[in-house]
């Protein structure tokens, strides 16, 4: 029997590292798309000759400031729906995860699975991420003490 190979594509976007206050990348985006590299080839080629798009990526950063790339975006999704997977993350609800696991965690350590079980890591993050959104000052100051201890490990 012949082994099948799937070629799987992937991208990141709003990478920062360690730094999830990032006011200019919010978010992080991990795409994927399952295609052959021959589709994948003739999908771009149609896409930059019928929507009238140089060089030779498809950026996405470009596609998106005029109208023609983002007819171009949705043609390329429509093609590929059934064949990508996107993962969006909010750092900022991120953050407030982190901050429960660094925090909260190590004081019931022992009997964690008890307060998994019921939720409680959800509950905290949920209301550090409503505060947080909220512009509440002290919990924006909070964060940012908690991201700057976290990058430079000085506890």
């Amino acid at each position: 029997m012949k082994d099948v190979v799937q070629e799987i594509y992937c991208d990141e976007h709003g990478y920062s590292g360690n730094y999830l206050m990032d006011r200019e990348q919010p978010y992080f985006v991990y795409a994927s798309v399952a295609i052959k590299e021959s589709a994948a080839k003739d999908i771009v080629a149609a896409t930059k000759k019928d929507f009238g798009i140089q060089g030779e990526e498809l950026k996405g950063r470009a596609l998106v400031k005029y109208n023609r790339g983002r007819k171009a975006i949705s043609r390329i999704l429509s093609l590929l729906s059934g064949s990508i997977k996107v993962s969006i993350s909010d750092k900022k609800y991120a953050l407030a995860c982190k901050f429960f696991e660094y925090i909260f965690e190590p004081t019931f350590a022992s009997q964690s699975s008890l307060f998994y079980s019921i939720g409680f890591h959800r509950f905290i993050a949920n209301i550090l991420y409503l505060h947080f959104t909220a512009r509440s000052a002290h919990a924006e100051d909070i964060f940012e003490d908690f991201e700057r201890l976290m990058r430079e490990m000085k506890l």
